[in-house]
């Protein structure tokens, strides 16, 4: 088949929305098929700023699609991440192109913003009023993607329910499929409990990711537990900035490391243990999947791929959101207990090897195959 991948963000794999697609279109080309894509580096766009940028994100979108598309004399799958698609929804009706246009949902944008909101209200950011106009019209435009698809493909569960119930479309137009795991994350094997008195993070620290939660509940622990470390991977933000969120007499035990390649992200994997990840809202989540891999004992929450892979307290632990004594609560419960340390630990790396990326490809595939079909 030839495979049209798009997606308004930066072609860099340290990130995890082109990481997706870049490990997905590497998997379909392993298989025989041919695969283009698209990434904001590709789009002529006018407006200045991320907000703004949502106006004109679907055109832009949409004029590069068109362009490849006559450039490589047509494609059997167009797939468009989020609701940038539904233009090109619209112009492929209308001329009756033979192709099937496929609505990537990595993370749905109705629940960001739900969370978004809520975060506003309990102080921890503000939205402009551009943010707040520019996202309706965004949430719009999802919206009419998901219809205009042929078919969608979600990457949870919990996106799967929410576009069912509120946007009025039929569960059996969105396939949910997990995202992946690299079989370079198995290598490390972990053989013991070293490291069991530091806390890993891998992520942006923004408030959507429950970063408040986590830096509460490390202040609370890094005073009860000796040598008790935390560090922080992909935080984006300064180093500076990052620190300023904890007690002045534990900041010594945070280490701050920026974005890394995934080469190295391994190696960082493999010197821990407990990964801890109270995130709010996810697409997927990458990064639990990734500590599954490496043989850590995950910590986090319900939100985005971890309810459809993680059994709590037997190859994870699940808590609450925003709730910092049930982070306290899970992480003394993994450093007193060395043999569940141990087993959750193992048991996660079992469950992890079902998500290599292969597999993902291999359902994509499916999905495609079945929709040409129609």
């Amino acid at each position: 088949m030839k495979i049209l991948l798009a997606g308004n963000f930066p072609c860099d794999e340290k990130l995890g929305s082109p990481k997706i697609l870049i490990k997905l279109g590497k998997e379909l080309e392993k298989k025989g098929h041919f695969v283009k894509y698209i990434f904001s580096e590709d789009l002529k766009t006018a407006l200045p700023t991320k907000h703004l940028r949502y106006f004109n994100s679907p055109l832009a979108v949409f004029f590069a699609v068109r362009k490849y598309y006559k450039l490589y004399k047509g494609f059997d799958i167009v797939q468009i991440a989020s609701g940038d698609g539904f233009i090109w929804g619209l112009y492929k009706r209308l001329l009756k192109l033979n192709n099937k246009y496929i609505c990537l949902s990595i993370g749905l944008e109705h629940l960001d913003e739900k969370i978004r909101k809520e975060n506003e209200k309990l102080g921890l950011l503000k939205l402009s009023l551009i943010h707040k106009i520019g996202f309706s019209v965004r949430l719009r435009s999802v919206e009419l993607s998901i219809k205009l698809s042929d078919t969608t493909i979600c990457l949870n569960s919990v996106d799967k329910d929410f576009i069912v119930q509120h946007c009025s479309i039929k569960a059996e137009k969105i396939k949910v499929i997990p995202a992946g795991v690299s079989k370079k994350f198995f290598l490390k094997q972990k053989k013991s409990s070293s490291g069991k008195n530091s806390l890993l993070y891998v992520g942006t620290w923004i408030p959507r990711k429950g970063v408040k939660y986590l830096a509460d509940a490390y202040s609370i622990l890094a005073n009860k537990i000796d040598n008790l470390s935390l560090t922080i991977v992909g935080g984006v933000e300064t180093e500076e900035t990052i620190k300023s969120e904890f007690s002045q007499n534990i900041r010594n035990k945070v280490q701050i490391i920026p974005l890394v390649p995934e080469e190295e992200l391994v190696n960082i994997y493999g010197n821990y243990t407990i990964f801890v990840f109270p995130t709010l809202c996810e697409g997927f989540g990458m990064v639990f999947l990734e500590a599954m891999a490496s043989g850590l004992a995950v910590i986090t929450t319900n939100a985005g791929g971890a309810i459809d892979i993680i059994e709590n307290n037997i190859d994870g632990i699940i808590i609450p959101e925003r709730n910092t004594d049930a982070i306290v609560s899970a992480v003394e419960k993994l450093i007193y207990d060395n043999n569940l340390l141990l087993e959750i630990g193992t048991k996660a790396r079992e469950k992890a090897r079902n998500f290599v990326w292969e597999n993902m490809a291999e359902k994509i595939i499916k999905t495609y195959e079945k929709i040409t079909l129609r």
